[in-house]
Formats: structure tokens, sequence, C-alpha cells
């Protein structure tokens, strides 16, 4: 069987295929009316439309509709009384010193909110019993409900009254989807409980039917869907918990990267993702950083995903004047359509993409190795306007805009690293994404990074990393115990029924027993602390826990008291991985890989640069930049001080 990765951003759409050994790979614009649109062209124009294969497929469907508030018309049913409790939040203030700080806007109406009388208690007694649910849910607008999500107080210890209300519901709305918190994450805290539960369903409808249209349309085979936490799940589970899949597309690429930095020989990486639209940033120390806490667009999300951070710093940012008269770089990106204006589809508004090609750190005769030429007088004239508004000399302008899309960017990159208690200087930042090589060395040498690794078609290795993952299924429990009320073997035991689904379902998945590897964890928190710590389940937990407090927080007490909060089990089926790609080109000089030069401006001066064709570099090549490489799927800017060569699996590194 076939194995392909697909990739949906808000720019591009890519594919990575392994045929015979070889990867086979196609990059086109994204159509956000109808995404699957350009996931079929890809598919007919490698020839696999009609042929047995596995996809796992990564898309920003889910939180583009958060993102923008597109998403379904939801009704929420709740404990009465708790029925403003999206609305009230938490007391948290991000903006400390904003003197009208502004709440994220909800996903749904207060009037969307059904409050009903029953009451479960912390520990999982029902104190009373659902009443009068007929009469409520027939006050809910069913034409302007196209989702209901079920979120009860306490649910998390006894699911009883929310499988009630969810049997009741389905009698009277049978075509609307319905999320339980209860299945979705039974946890403590309510809030995020129902936030999340709340956001499941709001993006319930639109990636379900997109999930449908594209069944349909890629001929026989069979779907994943690339979800946060960095390993696949079923068309089928993806559709009913669409909010597992919020990352999944920086999620493949965490995992391509840790895959290039391997064979390279790195562990610890910064891992850098420059799309057209977004950059995303995550650090791996080992293996990849999990994070339970997360939020997306202001609203947290409780489940596991890869701790990734996303600023709105693309190839595709838009570059503009604020009302003070300040130039800003992003978040807006021209998208896909209609893109830069150098793409010549019509674009009007100045962009990254558009700085580097005038500043020459762009091909634009040889721009998607040749598909298309990029207009520089149009770019040119652009910049020119707005250099004339600021006075300012229009190359200068144009380092401006890349130093302060920079400057997004290592907020970014010291948010995932000295943020956490770790030095970026003993990291290797591994750099992927159709404008990642554009800026990396910069940023390198602004956090003081010592090496730079480009992995192979760095432009789709989102894609290509979903081809590498494993099947992975996260289930949780809240447990609220002292670690001196209980031992070991009595926690041990309560991870048995977690286990027993997860072997369940995955050998349901049809994988052997043999390939199913369980990993245990545990929150933990000090007694009287508000958040967790979460650490893998041994006999040395507490003294992990301890340890972890210290290296985040700077401190640690041995004598308090530690207190368990959450179980947490991933189930991994582990899926056959294919064959290591090496290199086309063994043996070649540097020279024959030179195909023409162009003109920099860096640092404020001018100088020449050559342009080395990528397909065309063979393992231990070096060069001193500056000097620009391209290739299909993206483009690499080495600067002047800045050393480069060519390792044995093709990747290119950066000191």
């Amino acid at each position: 069987m076939r194995r392909i990765g697909i990739d949906t951003g808000g720019t591009f759409t890519d594919l990575v295929s392994l045929k015979d050994g070889k990867l086979v790979i196609d990059k086109r614009p994204s159509t956000p009316l109808d995404p699957a649109l350009a996931v079929q062209a890809a598919l007919e124009s490698c020839d696999s439309i009609i042929r047995p294969k596995e996809i796992t497929y990564g898309s920003t469907i889910a939180t583009n509709a958060i993102l923008e508030r597109k998403g379904a018309r939801v009704s929420l049913i709740t404990t009465a009384g708790f029925e403003s409790i999206l609305f009230i939040g938490r007391q948290n203030r991000p903006d400390l010193y904003a003197l009208s700080p502004e709440k994220p806007e909800p996903l749904i109406d207060p009037k969307m909110v059904t409050g009903i009388n029953e009451r479960t208690l912390y520990n999982g007694v029902i104190l009373q019993k659902v009443t009068g649910i007929v009469g409520l849910l027939n006050t809910i607008p069913q034409e302007n409900t196209d989702a209901v999500a079920v979120c009860l107080l306490h649910s998390y210890a006894n699911p009883s009254n929310e499988l009630q209300v969810y049997k009741k519901i389905s009698e009277i709305f049978p075509e609307i989807p319905i999320t339980l918190s209860s299945k979705l994450l039974p946890e403590y805290r309510e809030y995020e409980r129902t936030s999340t539960t709340v956001m499941n369903a709001y993006v319930h409808p639109i990636v379900a039917e997109h999930l449908s249209v594209l069944s349909s349309r890629i001929g026989p085979g069979q779907l994943r869907i690339m979800q946060s936490n960095g390993g696949s799940i079923s068309a089928e589970r993806a559709s009913k918990e669409p909010v597992r899949t919020v990352l999944s597309g920086p999620a493949g690429g965490v995992i391509g990267a840790i895959h290039a930095a391997k064979f390279a020989g790195y562990k610890d990486i910064l891992t850098f993702d420059m799309g057209g639209t977004s950059t995303d940033v995550s650090l791996v120390h080992g293996k990849p950083s999990i994070t339970s806490d997360y939020e997306i667009s202001g609203l947290p999300l409780r489940i596991p995903v890869l701790d990734i951070h996303t600023v709105g710093a693309g190839g595709g940012s838009i570059c503009q004047l604020d009302p003070a008269g300040a130039l800003r770089v992003g978040p807006h990106s021209a998208g896909a359509v209609p893109g830069p204006i150098c793409y010549g589809n019509g674009g009007t508004e100045l962009t990254v993409t558009d700085a580097n090609l005038i500043l020459g750190r762009l091909d634009g005769k040889n721009f998607l190795g040749g598909k298309r030429r990029l207009d520089l007088k149009t770019a040119m004239d652009s910049l020119k306007n707005l250099s004339e508004e600021l006075g300012m000399n229009s190359l200068e302008l144009a380092e401006g805009i890349i130093k302060i899309a920079n400057a997004t960017m290592q907020r970014a990159l010291v948010k995932i690293s000295v943020q956490r208690g770790y030095d970026p200087r003993d990291f290797t930042l591994v750099t992927y994404g159709g404008a990642g090589g554009l800026h990396a060395c910069e940023l390198a040498r602004e956090l003081g990074i010592k090496r730079v690794l480009i992995p192979e078609n760095p432009g789709v290795l989102s894609a290509y990393g979903m081809i590498l993952t494993d099947v992975i299924k996260d289930y949780s429990r809240s447990f609220m115990k002292s670690s001196k009320e209980i031992n070991f073997n009595a926690i041990a035991e309560a991870f048995l029924p977690l286990e027993n689904a997860a072997m369940s379902e995955l050998v349901k998945e049809k994988f052997d027993p043999l390939r199913v590897v369980l990993a245990r964890s545990i929150d933990l928190r000090y007694k009287r602390q508000s958040f967790e710590l979460n650490v893998p389940f041994s006999k040395t937990y507490i003294q992990d826990f301890h340890r972890l407090h210290h290296e985040r927080y700077g401190h640690s007490d041995l004598k308090e008291k530690v207190e368990i909060v959450n179980l947490r089990l991933e189930g991994r089926g582990v899926t056959d991985k294919p064959p290591t790609v090496v290199p086309d080109i063994m043996e070649n000089k540097i020279e024959d890989s030179v195909i023409g030069e162009t003109r920099i401006f860096y640092d404020g001066k001018e100088s020449d640069a050559a342009i080395i064709d990528r397909k065309r570099l063979a393992p231990h090549n070096s060069l001193d930049g500056p000097v620009l490489i391209t290739e299909y799927t993206a483009t690499t800017f080495i600067p002047p001080g800045f050393s480069m060569r060519v390792n044995s699996y093709g990747g290119i590194e950066i000191w």
C-alpha cells in the first residue's frame, strides 16, 4: 500500500508520497473555499488517485473556523446555575497593564445555553438525577442549532446524568451531532472542560463535512487524520472529535523535524516552521514536548497537544502602517489568493515575501522549481510608495520589514525555550516551511544558536512527517489524591481501565498487540497550587516532579505535599516506517551546483551571492555565505559570516 502525506495550509497544499524508495512531491496553492479540490488535484498529478493507498492528512480547517469564528451554531446544555461559566471564565489577565482588557469572543451566543436541574458531586455521588429535561430541550430552536455540547458539573466523576441527557437529545434532535464532556475530556476544571467541549461541537459539522467530501474524492484507500499530539487517528474518530486536529499540520512538521535531526545526530532541537501565513515553533528535549494546557484564540483547549507556539508571521504577512504611523508586519496574511504582490495574482498589499525578493533573497526566475516567475518590478513599485510615505530608502525599508518579522519569530522561540527554562544555545535550530530558510540564520545569530539544520525538501516537511506518524490515542481521568494517601500499586491499578480501552481500540484498528506501546503519565502539583506538571509514571514520579518543577520554575520544595490530579495514558500503535531516502547525487563538485548569481542587500550593504541548485549538491559539499540555495519547495539564504555543508543524508548544516 502506498503511503501519502498531505498538509493543507493557509497558502499551499503539500503532498509527499514514497514510491519505489523515492519521494514524489507536489506543492500547489490551497483552495480555501473547497480545500478538497487542491488535495484531489495533487493526488491526480502524482498518479495516486486510483491506487490503493494510505493517506495521512492534516489541515487548518478546524483552526481557521475557530480563529475566524466561522464554526457551527452550538447549543450548550449545562447544570442549572452554571449557564454563564463560558462567559465568566477565569480571572487571569494576559494583558496585565491594559486599562480596558478585552476578553476573547465566545464561540456561542449566551441565548444558546440551557441549564437543567441535576447535580453530581465531585466524588461521583448523584445528588439529584436529571429532571425536566424534555420540556427544556423543546425550547432549543432546532432550526438555529447545528451541534449540541453537553457539559454537566462533575460529570468526569460520574457520567450517568450526561448519558441520560444524551439519550433524550438524540431522540429529539436525531440529526444533530452531540459532544459529551464526559467522553471527550473526563477531567475536572469546569471552565476548561466546557470550553473544550463547546470547541469540539463548534468545529464538528464543518470538519465532518470536509472529511466526507475528501473521502469521496480521493478514491480507494485508507484515510487517517493527523492530530495535534503528533499521531494520527481514523477519519471516523476525527469527524467525531475534530478538536483533536487543530494543530495537525504543525504537528506533522515537528515529527518530520525530529526524524531529520535524528539522522544528523541531534536530539535537542528547536523546530522553526515558517509558511505563508504563520510561523510555528516547538522545543524537543530528547522527545517532543506535550502539553494539556493550551489556548487557541484565547480559549482554553485541554486535550494533549504538542507544545507548539504559533505567531502571525509568514511569507504572506502583510506590511502596513498602523493608525499611529508605525510599520506593522502581520498578523494578517495575503493568503493563497491573491497572495504576495510578486505572485502576480492581483495582490496589492506588500508582504514579507515581496521584501525578500526585493532584497535579492529569492530567485524570481526559478521560484517553485521554475513553475512561477516572480514580479520584481510591481513589488518594487509598491515598496517605493511605502518608503516615500515613511521617508526611507526602499532597500532599508525592505530590510526593516524582515527585521520586524524576525523580532516576532524570535519572541516565539524565546517563549518555548527561555520561558520554559531552556537555553536556546544548547539546541539546534531545525528550519523548514517554504520561508523558514530565508530567516533562520538571522534568528540563530540573535539567539546565539550555534547550528541550523535545513532538512531535504523543507517546504513539504509537515507532509513528510505525516507518513512517519504512529497511530496515537489519548485517555485521561481525574484522580485527585495526595501522594501520601495512596501507594504506587494502587495508582497503577487505577490505570487499568485506560489501558484496557487503549488496547481494545488499537486491536480493532488491526494492530498486533506486540506493536502497541502504552505510556502512563501523571499530572502533579504541590498542595494549594492551581496548575500541574506532567511526568512519566514510574516509582520515582515524586522525585521527577520536584526536579521538573525546579527546572521549569527555578525552585522546588521537597517537604511539601504532592497532589495527584490526573492520570493520562497514551496508546501508540507503531506503524512501519518508510526507508531512509538517500540523496540523488553522492558525488559532485560545489562549482557544478552554481546556476547563477544575484545581488543581495544585507545589513545595509550590497554584495554578490552565488545561486545554488540544491538538487546538484552532494554530501560533504561546503560553501561560505553569502549564498542562495534554491529548490522546488523552498529557498535558503545564507548571509555573510555563515558557512554551510551537506551532511550524509542531504541535510544542509549551517553555522
